[in-house]
């Protein structure tokens, strides 16, 4: 299995969500938070497929909660009504996500070495 993380760059999307939060980088220009929000999002969606596949239960992961910031976050770069109030609120929303994030590529690990060992 390779890694739905990697192969969605979603490294890169949080950067350029974290720019235009500084209001620095690339990050600032018209689409790139939007995109970068979608992107995430997906990758989000494909990993609970992967999941499942693999007969875990996203439920008992960090996933629903990664997948709902993720998705407040893209409502809120669109701008569209969100449960994100104000600046301030989505860089919070923005941390969570990242440390979210981290802790999925443990699970992306643990099930790759779970694919290993199986074959």
């Amino acid at each position: 299995m390779n890694s739905v993380l990697h192969k969605h760059n979603v490294s890169y999307a949080l950067e350029k969500i974290g720019d235009f939060l500084r209001g620095t980088g690339s990050g600032v220009l018209a689409g790139w938070p939007e995109t970068s929000a979608k992107i995430i999002v997906e990758a989000l969606q494909e990993l609970e497929r992967e999941m499942r596949a693999a007969r875990l239960t996203p439920e008992a992961t960090v996933l629903p909660v990664a997948a709902y910031t993720a998705r407040e976050l893209q409502k809120h770069l669109k701008p569209e009504p969100s449960d994100i109030l104000n600046h301030n609120a989505a860089r919070v929303y923005y941390r969570c996500l990242c440390s979210l994030i981290r802790e999925l590529r443990q699970i992306e690990r643990q099930l790759e070495e779970r694919a290993h060992r199986a074959s």
